[in-house]
């Protein structure tokens, strides 16, 4: 193999515009702006076995994926399927709080790839039954919030006898 500077000058430029669209199309400014969701970054995020959740939301959007350790969306978003890939993208991402969100609900049943997700609000939600359940796979998972959601007693009966190390949080405990 001949080595050629004319070849290495076209290759590299054209390499980096390359390595640069695609960190932008992965970054998560663009993932969630293909959606139609307003998030909220939390500099710090509590919770307890109680499900008693204290958020601190952030002025400041973080500098990457894997320096995102919770998402609160807004009550007017639509959570589609962007939004749950950007979300999995999140290396370090302990919660996510839906709530009052318009969710896709076969986006939803995505999130139990995730490796790192601890707590999951989607009260006041469309997700039912099948979405509650969708999360038993879900490793990390500790706290799960469906208060005034589409879940039934029977769902959550059903989830808790899958999963009686989750906490489920919700309006006929």
């Amino acid at each position: 193999m001949k080595f050629s500077l004319r070849a290495l000058l076209i290759v590299c430029p054209v390499l980096g515009l390359l390595v640069g669209w695609t960190l932008h199309e992965f970054s998560y400014e663009t993932a969630l702006g293909r959606s139609a969701a307003d998030l909220y970054f939390a500099d710090d995020v509590r919770f307890d076995t109680d499900a008693n959740i204290s958020i601190s939301l952030s002025g400041d959007k973080p500098e990457s994926f894997g320096d995102v350790a919770a998402a609160c969306f807004s009550g007017d978003s639509r959570i589609n399927s962007r939004t749950i890939d950007a979300l999995l993208a999140m290396p370090n991402l302990k919660v996510v709080s839906f709530d009052r969100s318009t969710i896709d609900r076969d986006a939803f049943k995505r999130l139990h790839t995730s490796t790192s997700i601890e707590l999951i609000g989607f009260g006041g939600t469309n997700i039912a039954d099948e979405g509650l359940l969708s999360l038993v796979p879900l490793k990390s998972l500790r706290v799960v919030d469906v208060f005034q959601s589409d879940v039934t007693p029977q769902g959550v009966a059903q989830f808790r006898a899958a999963r009686p190390d989750v906490h489920v949080q919700n309006w006929y405990n």
